[in-house]
């Protein structure tokens, strides 16, 4: 599950093609252990927006697997979820 949430309104998100869209403010997107999977496409991410992640025992000692791919950072999660971040190409972690 990825649950995006813009403290100044909410992320446009593509129901479709599960494309969250960071946009001009503060986002947020969170992963749940258990509970997402699949891929998931971000776009736009930058300085500003955070990532959360519940259950999974990250930190920064601890980070999640990330590889950088065509110029996206593609981040691996332990429960198989794959997160790329379009044109962002230096890792987070």
């Amino acid at each position: 599950m990825c649950i995006g949430a813009k403290l100044q309104s909410l992320p446009k998100f593509d129901i479709w093609h599960g494309f969250p869209s960071s946009g001009s403010g503060h986002d947020v997107f969170g992963f749940v252990d258990g509970h997402a999977g699949g891929t998931i496409t971000i776009e736009n991410f930058n300085s500003t927006d955070n990532l959360a992640f519940g259950g999974y025992g990250y930190s920064l000692a601890s980070p999640p697997t990330e590889t950088i791919v065509a110029g996206n950072d593609v981040m691996t999660l332990s429960d198989g979820t794959q997160i790329t971040f379009i044109g962002f190409n230096h890792k987070i972690f």
